[in-house]
């Protein structure tokens, strides 16, 4: 299974960049984050997120993937058609949105259910990468 890594939301342009390098150098498949350019979250009013951050990220490192995440919430089923009607495949993803103690469990879990890629969210400072890195 390929794991990846889902920037938490932020509106710190340096430690985003810093962890989607380390991301890279550590050998994660993909690094995505939040596609909205709104959120509920009062917290998150500035965060960064939208097809610049992506070309800067991809400007910034050399062989990881850059993952939009744009099927979530409303736009789901709809984009699972789109993508269906176009003759492509649909990969299974998992994502997690808090850290959880038996990651390593569920990953091996996930995995043998045939899931593709997970990504696992990590959030500023952004301190999970590395123990992450060792379930690769």
């Amino acid at each position: 299974m390929r794991i990846a890594v889902n920037i938490g939301p932020t509106g710190d342009w340096s430690a985003m960049l810093a962890a989607a390098k380390e991301a890279d150098a550590l050998g994660f498949d993909s690094v995505g984050f939040l596609d909205h350019y709104h959120s509920d979250e009062p917290e998150w009013q500035a965060y960064i997120c939208g097809w610049s951050a992506y070309g800067a990220l991809a400007m910034a490192t050399s062989r990881i993937h850059l993952t939009p995440m744009v099927i979530d919430r409303l736009n789901c089923l709809s984009a699972r058609q789109t993508i269906a009607a176009a003759s492509r495949p649909v990969a299974l993803s998992v994502f997690v949105w808090d850290w959880l103690d038996d990651i390593e469990e569920r990953l091996l879990a996930w995995e043998k259910l045939g899931v593709a890629r997970t990504f696992v969210t990590c959030w500023h400072p952004f301190d999970k990468l590395p123990p992450l890195a060792k379930l690769l």
